[in-house]
């Protein structure tokens, strides 16, 4: 097929992921929520049968895709046929003491789609150019990462903008999405140069602000964890050729990015109203550490 209609097909689903992923984040009713489950189901799905269909052709088999496909999409407009006819509902109001909100189901599976339609549509661009090579995943998402930070950066506050903006950056960087030894290097000497300059701002920003809602601090402490487990991958990886452990940061590292965009929280120093600090007053292990880091970065900026 021809690569540059395979790259069309590539960031037409970027920028479609990316239109729901942001629709998906405003998501508050039940027929909101029913429409995001099924437009990333239907191309978790057309992607998985195009799978499937790529290793077992035939004209039984494609049928019973179809058939798959269509079932799939039953089970999603069954109730958003209900919403019309019973009336639409704030999905907090249908589960009433339940220890998990309604709506954060609903992001966790809307991130599982988002996973099943970004493997799935990798796999079969790979099979159908014939190539081997992860950038139809990586790349993609990337893109798809970038996007939706550029129409929702308002509700980044503070220096989070930064922050945020910096995770789509580390997703084109990796090692891993090209087999070339010269991609591999530059890519891995920009990742750990990306990740020790967003460790420094984030303990910049936990030093210089105590007014960090907590699910800004989550974030925060989150990606700490998906860096450190990422430039942990990256050593082993570029040691002894095992990426396990560097493919399990990326999907974390995904996977934090899209609940901040799902949740639609605005992060920043800015809390709910009688939400306390989730910082203390004083942190004297993030002082110290700052000066471990970088010194000179805070000096130079009245730190």
């Amino acid at each position: 097929m021809d690569p540059i209609l395979l790259w069309l097909i590539a960031a037409s689903m970027a920028v479609l992921t990316a239109w729901v992923l942001r629709r998906g984040s405003d998501a508050k009713t039940a027929n909101q929520a029913i429409i995001l489950l099924l437009v990333l189901s239907m191309m978790g799905c057309m992607f998985l049968s195009a799978v499937i269909y790529l290793y077992y052709p035939g004209f039984t088999n494609l049928l019973i895709l179809v058939a798959f496909n269509m079932v799939t999409m039953s089970v999603f407009l069954i109730p958003a046929f209900l919403t019309i006819f019973f009336g639409d509902r704030k999905l907090d109001d249908l589960i009433r003491g339940s220890p998990i909100k309604l709506r954060t189901m609903v992001v966790w599976a809307a991130i599982a789609f988002v996973f099943m339609a970004e493997v799935f549509m990798g796999w079969t661009l790979s099979a159908v150019s014939g190539g081997s090579s992860s950038y139809w995943f990586i790349f993609t998402m990337a893109a798809e990462m970038a996007l939706t930070f550029v129409t929702m950066r308002g509700r980044f506050l503070n220096g989070m903008l930064w922050i945020v903006a910096v995770q789509p950056l580390m997703m084109f960087f990796s090692p891993t999405a090209i087999d070339n030894q010269g991609w591999a290097t530059v890519s891995f000497l920009a990742n750990a140069v990306i990740m020790a300059a967003v460790f420094a701002f984030i303990l910049h920003l936990l030093r210089r602000n105590r007014s960090f809602s907590k699910g800004t601090v989550s974030y925060l402490l989150c990606l700490i964890l998906a860096y450190t487990l990422m430039m942990t991958g990256l050593l082993i990886w570029f040691v002894d050729g095992d990426a396990l452990l560097f493919v399990v940061s990326i999907y974390f590292e995904m996977t934090v990015y899209m609940y901040v965009i799902l949740d639609g929280r605005t992060l920043g120093a800015h809390r709910p109203p009688g939400e306390a600090s989730a910082l203390p007053s004083s942190v004297p292990v993030t002082r110290g550490m700052e000066t471990l880091v970088w010194p000179r970065f805070f000096e130079s900026r009245g730190g």
